[in-house]
């Protein structure tokens, strides 16, 4: 009879990680696989939507691999301040994926926070102005990606991802 168990995914910054955890708790299986960071500027850090899906794609083969296992459910924990941008029709990421230690919005930052705009902003979204957080990441986005900004109009689908 097959062992029931969850698969568990840390899709991190610099691997995926996957463990195949039994009810009782116990670790039956582990994979992992690098991803790869880039650096295209000073304060700047991206990575490849496809890297990242390939490395969720192969730590998932090799867990669902494991013999005499019934998985029940899968948990996924990401890089929860990252900003990547999907293209509705065809499946393709747009532009890339702009990881949570990228400091790209600074300067959209600062200048709200000299407007005046950081009491407002915190006031919303319960968050300070740092350009660690996505909002800014999404904005340069849709600012600097061709695709992204024909998403935006309305001449193209998107959606976040």
């Amino acid at each position: 009879m097959a062992r029931p168990a969850v698969i568990a995914i840390d899709q991190g910054t610099t691997n995926t990680k996957a463990l195949l955890v039994g009810l009782d708790g116990a670790v039956i299986a582990t994979a992992s696989a690098p991803t790869q960071t880039h650096y295209p500027k000073a304060g700047w850090a991206e990575q490849a939507a496809q890297g990242i899906w390939a490395s969720a794609v192969q730590v998932l083969g090799e867990i669902a691999a494991t013999p005499d296992t019934d998985i029940l459910a899968i948990g996924i924990s990401n890089q929860r301040e990252s900003a990547l941008l999907w293209d509705v029709e065809s499946g393709a990421p747009v532009g890339p994926c702009v990881i949570w230690q990228c400091r790209r919005s600074a300067e959209l930052c600062a200048g709200l926070r000299d407007a005046g705009h950081e009491g407002a902003i915190r006031a919303k979204s319960g968050l300070g102005l740092d350009p660690l957080f996505s909002a800014g990441k999404w904005r340069w986005l849709f600012e600097h990606v061709p695709q992204a900004r024909a998403a935006r109009t309305g001449s193209a689908a998107c959606r976040n991802g």
